[in-house]
């Protein structure tokens, strides 16, 4: 192997690694304004996300709907519906499990504090 570098080669080894970093570059810049782009239309592109993500989820029951006979429409919103309700099914779900005890605060706080001034855990 000879320690000699071609001109040649050289040439063409630096022009292939600017082609590659100017590509490089483009790709960062453009990613940058698609970013700040999509942030400054925030408020019109989450809704389409939403709205895409929802149409994704329901199309499995809208087209075995279709499939048996029922119409479009009919179809889209009878699924649509359902999907409402099971997501206010869950919420409620939630909601009534993180609802608040029946104990009033004066009680829990006086209860709390008797506790803690009889002494550590242990030695009640």
């Amino acid at each position: 192997m000879s320690a000699t570098l071609s001109s040649k080669k050289t040439a063409a080894a630096l022009r292939t690694s600017a082609r590659v970093s100017v590509e490089l570059l483009l790709v960062l810049v453009m990613t940058a304004v698609a970013l700040w782009v999509t942030g400054r239309m925030w408020s019109v592109v989450w809704p389409l996300i939403v709205g895409l993500l929802l149409t994704t989820l329901t199309w499995p029951l809208t087209r075995f709907l279709r499939r048996h006979g029922w119409r479009p429409a009919l179809a889209a919103s009878a699924v649509t519906v359902l999907f409402l309700l099971v997501a206010t099914g869950i919420v409620a779900l939630i909601a009534c499990r993180w609802r608040p005890s029946p104990v009033s605060w004066p009680t829990a706080w006086s209860k709390a504090s008797r506790s803690s001034a009889s002494g550590p855990p242990g030695r009640r």
